[in-house]
C-alpha cells in the first residue's frame, strides 16, 4: 500500500479493534517491582496484571471482561499468553498479552512489536484442529506458581483442578464451533488511539503510523486466521 494511501487503514477496520481505556494511560509497569514484596494476593493496583487479576474492575475494561470462571496466569517462560482466560457457560476464550512502557510512548511500531509478535506466535494454541500443542506449563498450573523476586502467587487464579483438566477445558471450548475466541493485547502507556489516528490522518500520513499500521493489520490477518478475533486495549 502506498504511504499516501495509509488512510485507508480506517476502512480495513484497524482503529476498530483499538478500545481506549483511560486507566492505561498511567500504567507503565507490567507485573510490578519484582524486589519489593507485594502487598497481597496478587499483583500491585497499579501494573497490568493486577488490572487483568481483578478483571478490569473499576475501568471500562471490566465490561469487556464479563463473567469469566477460568482465568490462569501463564506467564513466564515459553508461555502461551499472559492470562488464559474462559466463561465455560458462554462459551468464550480470550487470550491476552500484556505490555507496558515506563516512558510513555503514544505511537511506536517498534514498542507494539514484540507484543503483537507474542501473539501472532501463539495464534497455534487456537487453532481448532491443533491437539497437539499444549502450553508447556499447563500441566503444572496448580503445583508450580508464578514466581518473580520476592513474589509468589498461584497460577490458576479463577478455577479448580489439576492444570491438565483445566487445559482440556479450555480446548473444549477453543475447539467448539460455536465459541468466540479473542486474543487481546493490552498496552500500558504504549499505544494512544487518538494519537494514532491522528498521525495516521496526516496528509501525507506520518510514516511510524504507517509502520505501526502494518504491523497491526499483520496480526490482525495472523489472528483472523484461526477463528479468532483481535483487540487492541490502550490509551485513549
Amino acid at each position: 500500500m502506498e504511504l499516501s494511501a495509509a488512510v485507508g487503514y480506517t476502512t480495513l477496520g484497524i482503529l476498530k479493534v483499538l478500545h481506549p481505556i483511560d486507566r492505561l494511560a498511567t500504567i507503565g509497569s507490567e507485573k510490578g517491582d519484582k524486589s519489593l514484596p507485594f502487598s497481597g494476593l496478587t499483583w500491585p493496583a497499579d501494573s497490568l496484571f493486577g488490572l487483568i487479576d481483578v478483571l478490569g474492575a473499576g475501568t471500562e475494561l471490566a465490561a469487556q471482561f464479563q463473567t469469566p470462571d477460568l482465568v490462569v496466569c501463564d506467564d513466564m517462560g515459553t508461555e502461551a499468553a499472559d492470562f488464559l482466560v474462559a466463561d465455560t457457560h458462554r462459551r468464550r476464550v480470550v487470550f491476552i498479552h500484556a505490555k507496558a512502557s515506563a516512558q510513555v510512548k503514544r505511537c511506536s511500531a517498534s514498542a507494539m512489536t514484540e507484543v503483537c509478535g507474542q501473539a501472532v506466535k501463539n495464534t497455534k494454541f487456537l487453532s481448532k484442529f491443533n491437539d497437539q500443542d499444549a502450553p508447556s506449563k499447563s500441566s503444572r498450573w496448580h503445583s508450580a506458581p508464578w514466581k518473580n523476586g520476592v513474589n509468589t502467587l498461584h497460577r490458576i487464579r479463577k478455577g479448580v483442578g489439576p492444570g491438565s483438566d483445566v487445559w482440556r477445558k479450555f480446548r473444549a471450548l477453543i475447539r467448539d464451533p460455536l465459541s468466540d475466541v479473542e486474543v487481546w493485547i493490552i498496552a500500558g502507556q504504549l499505544l494512544s488511539r487518538r494519537q494514532f489516528e491522528r498521525l495516521l490522518k496526516k496528509s501525507p500520513p506520518d510514516q511510524e503510523a504507517v509502520q505501526l499500521g502494518y504491523l497491526l493489520l499483520s496480526t490482525i490477518t495472523s489472528v483472523t486466521a484461526v477463528g479468532a478475533k483481535l483487540r487492541v486495549f490502550c490509551s485513549p
